[in-house]
């Protein structure tokens, strides 16, 4: 009658083979792990998932189901990652030029190792990586699952257009809300890259509205995409790309330059 393997491990424990066994196959992955552990390699590993390259797709997954069971729209902001939650939504930077978007996680992918995420066109063309196919980017997570932001007081407004002074604002905010028959809002921008008012519809409560209220928008003018906002209206607060975690294998890396420079100082 053969052994269970129950009463092979308890054989095998009991013979003089057992020590021998268990530093010859357990030995090296309790060094890898304690060598990651002291290299911090666990936090650089989460933040690879947030900061890396971004590529783009459209054309041949045009009107075709996504992973969530929404139908593909190339035209829509919406985005595929590997791990995060369907109708998260996340803020894409563009570490190149420094434009940014606000995105919906609605397909699984890129499937290529050194890509972090996979944006629409209209996303894409938004942070002007259509021609380059590709772009160092960084991700932000401003809502759950359910599109609500993460930010108490928040919400989300569709950016009509920009307007540097007041008496430009005022004129061209009566004529988009003749053409989308929508009331339109100016709120107050403190970001460097965009003039000090921005006119925009909304605002809307999650992102599905927001989506919904772009796609129709869409339909009669080009848009600069969705944003988010103070729900009461004001100032927007100025974005900047999240920092990757300090570990200790970077600030190693750090350290010859200073060493080399102190040393040629030494040498003179």
């Amino acid at each position: 009658m053969p052994h269970s393997p129950s009463r092979l491990f308890l054989s095998l424990r009991q013979s003089a083979l057992f020590p021998r066994f268990f530093l010859t196959f357990f030995r090296p992955v309790l060094a890898l792990a304690f060598f990651a552990l002291y290299l911090g390699i666990s936090p650089a590993l989460a933040a690879s998932e947030f900061e890396g390259k971004a590529s783009w797709y459209g054309t041949s997954s045009h009107s075709k189901p996504t992973a969530c069971g929404e139908i593909f729209n190339s035209r829509d902001l919406t985005a595929a990652h590997r791990t995060l939650p369907f109708g998260t939504v996340v803020r894409v930077y563009n570490l190149v030029n420094g434009r940014q978007i606000l995105v919906c996680i609605t397909d699984r992918g890129p499937f290529f190792h050194n890509r972090v995420i996979d944006l629409s066109k209209r996303a894409g063309q938004a942070l002007r990586m259509l021609r380059s196919g590709t772009a160092r980017v960084a991700i932000e997570s401003v809502s759950n699952a359910q599109g609500k932001p993460l930010n108490a007081g928040s919400a989300f407004y569709v950016h009509l257009a920009d307007a540097g002074g007041a008496r430009k604002a005022h004129a061209l905010s009566h004529e988009l809300e003749k053409e989308t028959g929508l009331v339109v809002r100016a709120l107050f921008s403190v970001q460097p890259a965009h003039p000090a008012i921005i006119l925009c519809a909304g605002p809307y409560p999650d992102f599905s509205s927001a989506r919904a209220a772009f796609l129709e928008i869409e339909k009669k003018r080009n848009t600069m995409g969705i944003i988010e906002g103070p729900a009461a209206g004001g100032n927007i607060p100025r974005h900047v790309p999240p920092k990757r975690p300090e570990t200790p294998w970077r600030k190693f890396a750090r350290r010859p330059p200073a060493l080399n420079g102190t040393a040629s100082q030494s040498g003179t």
